[in-house]
């Protein structure tokens, strides 16, 4: 055929079909690229969105367990997101890091990282009580957010003040004993508060299991297990109902206890209440609207008082502790020496704690801290915690971890009294179940902790290749 055709026509021929050929291949290559960009190119979206809730796939035997406050926590995921390795782990958080500051107030790339993560932690169980939830529906509507341990700094108040009503006086001894003796049968917004008379603690604590999900727009923490701490165990939410039967004292009845309680009391004038918690720090956040659930209570008290006509009401002095120990201390003295406060509640942290504990023991000072967990802290003194210590919930959150199929962690942990409290709780029982740990402490209150994220990348990477 081809030899019949001219030597022009034959080359036009051949021309005609490589200009053919090759736009074939063109086009080839466009669907190719075109495809390929489709699938790599990552979508960025104003929201975190439910499809982004699927844990990474790459190394699900190794993960991060971060114990960190507000705003350190915040700068070491927003470092966290720009690591490609640290989102191909599971993450798993103590509960100091749930609060408004990682969900309503956090920047977009800490919420987007958090839900792909699948970040999931612990936090001291609040039984679903109608106290809590009428009491959450009247501290709303004040503009004051209910999460966290907002809760506690209500209980931690409103205990405080029965013990010293019921004790009559606020001789320190007194109170003491009262308390204890009110916390067997108070239940408020946080469950029961029975405390242990040789730690001051929460005798008995469990842990709601949570897991950071985000949809539509809107990211939260939600609640989907219990560690029943007597068992050991974690069991559905909704399959948990714990007793209630030892609440006497609530808050459908406390002005029938404070009627009775008032009949001989030696208590006259105004008694300062110290509110020692965060205005400004790692815990600000949080701790404003601590501030405004104890004022709350205080407020409540008063009115039943007035109610009475009892001859003694409540006033309330608040000081910023800023987080930090040396701040506490000199607040305290404050309240105190200036203030002649006779009950403090506070500190949120156990680092500020610790600033202060020596002082109000030595001065006499009953303290109720709404959130304080580290074992150091727990002695047979003036001072009182209405939640459990970091034992329980280090073996809570290892219990969580192992069940969720990670054999190897990195604690990213602050270097202050909590954060080694719950680093070293969690070793102990994880590597009791086989577990593999790592420790990376850091310094709180550095403005900065892209180098500490950085090493947490490198000791992940080598647990990964180990």
């Amino acid at each position: 055929m081809y030899r019949a055709l001219s030597k022009g026509a034959l080359v036009g021929l051949v021309i005609i079909i490589i200009v053919i050929a090759a736009a074939a291949l063109l086009m080839a290559n466009q669907g190719g690229q075109q495809a390929t960009t489709t699938v790599t190119t990552p979508v960025e979206t104003s929201t975190p969105t439910a499809t982004a809730t699927a844990a990474p796939e790459v190394y699900k035997d190794t993960a991060v367990l971060i114990v960190a406050f507000e705003s350190d926590g915040t700068n070491i995921i927003q470092h966290a997101a720009q690591t490609p390795i640290l989102s191909k782990v599971r993450w798993f958080s103590s509960e100091s890091i749930r609060s408004e500051a990682l969900t309503a107030k956090a920047p977009e790339v800490v919420r987007n990282f958090l839900n792909k993560v699948k970040l999931t932690g612990t936090f001291p169980y609040m039984p679903k009580t109608k106290y809590l939830e009428e009491l959450k529906g009247k501290l709303e509507e004040k503009g004051i957010t209910v999460e966290g341990f907002v809760p506690y700094a209500y209980d931690a108040a409103m205990l405080g003040m029965l013990a010293i009503i019921k004790a009559g006086t606020t001789d320190a001894d007194a109170v003491k004993q009262a308390l204890l003796e009110v916390s067997k049968e108070y239940c408020g917004m946080s469950g029961w508060k029975a405390l242990d008379p040789k730690t001051g603690d929460l005798e008995y604590q469990d842990y709601s299991i949570w897991t950071y999900e985000c949809s539509g727009g809107e990211c939260k923490f939600v609640d989907k297990y219990i560690y029943v701490a007597a068992e050991d165990k974690i069991v559905p939410i909704d399959q948990y109902k714990p007793s209630l039967d030892m609440c006497k004292i609530t808050p459908d009845n406390i002005k029938e206890y404070i009627a009775e309680w008032i009949k001989n009391t030696n208590l006259k004038g105004e008694i300062v209440i110290g509110i020692l918690l965060p205005q400004s720090g790692g815990l600000a956040v949080e701790g404003q609207n601590m501030i405004k659930a104890a004022l709350y209570a205080i407020e409540q008290v008063n009115e039943i008082l007035k109610e009475l006509g009892a001859p003694f009401t409540f006033k309330p002095v608040v000081q910023d502790t800023g987080t930090k120990p040396q701040q506490a201390l000199q607040g305290a003295r404050v309240l105190v020496e200036q203030y002649g406060a006779k009950l403090i509640i506070g500190t949120a942290s156990s680092a500020a704690l610790s600033g202060i504990i020596d002082y109000v023991n030595e001065h006499k000072v009953i303290t109720i801290s709404p959130s304080s967990t580290s074992p150091a802290l727990a002695k047979d003194d003036y001072v009182f915690r209405v939640v459990g210590n970091d034992r329980g919930q280090g073996k809570a959150l290892a219990k969580l971890v192992n069940e969720e199929g990670v054999k190897k962690v990195v604690v990213i942990y602050r270097k202050d009294p909590y954060g080694e409290g719950i680093a070293l709780a969690f070793k102990e029982n994880f590597e009791a179940l086989g577990g593999t740990v790592k420790l990376l402490g850091y310094t709180p209150d550095k403005p900065d902790y892209g180098p500490e994220v950085k090493q947490l990348a490198n000791m992940i990477e080598e647990l990964v290749k180990g």
